[in-house]
């Protein structure tokens, strides 16, 4: 009976070309299309779900005038992270981090152009978020120019070779030493956070001349950092920004 059927298709696909092929091409593009929503809706609940204590979890952000009407903005200024951290008693750890793009590695005699790296603070590694694979959390990025990759860059970069003591050089304003401290798992796609270089914050300080050093003290509106607040268990995550506000 199938292949009854099946012939009957055939013959009228035959007799009829051009009305069959319209017909597979929506098929297919219907197909393809509920496949794309799909994936996005499966992929949106998931959102940082990758963090342990997500629900204790706050982004700060900024709030700046351009055009005469206030415009949200993901980055703050640098101080708010310590600040917040010294004068609001629900917030437990204040983590900054700050982005430099299109950084080039290289490693031995090979070069690589990687998206992106961020200078983040040490608390970051306390296991809720970015949970290390390899090398100490405590330490790992405490000292200038330490850095954490990821187990894909760890693999690209060295096989199966341990990357922990090893040097690289990176270079965006001028080529930067620095050392493997730590290897971190691969982050999912769905969180803000997505990076696969992490170097220690206290770098920054050893950038002469680097913008993100300059604005590292200051309270003007100069919003190039982030900032993750962790509330303390228990918190209402309303009580922070109503203290902010106040």
């Amino acid at each position: 009976m199938v292949k009854d059927l099946l012939t009957a298709a055939w013959r009228v696909f035959l007799r009829n070309k051009q009305f069959a092929a319209i017909s597979i091409l929506g098929l297919a593009v219907g197909l393809a299309s509920c496949l794309v929503m799909a994936g996005y809706v499966l992929h949106e609940p998931g959102f940082e779900n990758g963090h342990a204590r997500k629900d204790r979890i706050l982004r700060a952000n900024g709030l700046s005038r351009a055009g005469g009407g206030p415009v949200d903005k993901a980055a703050v200024v640098a101080p708010l992270g310590p600040t917040a951290k010294e004068t609001i008693p629900e917030v437990d750890h204040a983590v900054r981090f700050a982005g430099k793009y299109d950084v080039m590695v290289t490693v031995a005699n090979a070069t690589f152009t990687e998206k992106k790296m961020y200078f983040i603070e040490p608390e970051a590694l306390d296991g809720s978020t970015l949970p290390l694979v390899r090398g100490n959390p405590r330490k790992a990025l405490e000292a200038p120019f330490s850095l954490v990759i990821d187990e894909v860059l760890a693999h690209r970069y060295f096989g199966n070779d341990d990357p922990l003591g090893r040097t690289i050089r990176v270079e965006f304003d001028k080529p930067y030493e620095f050392r493997i401290t730590g290897v971190m798992k691969a982050l999912p796609a769905n969180t803000g956070l997505f990076v696969r270089m992490l170097a220690s914050f206290s770098t920054l300080g050893s950038l002469p001349g680097d913008e993100l050093r300059l604005r590292l003290k200051s309270r003007q509106a100069f919003e190039l950092y982030y900032t993750l607040l962790q509330l303390r268990a228990g918190v209402d995550p309303q009580a922070p920004e109503a203290k902010a506000a106040g």
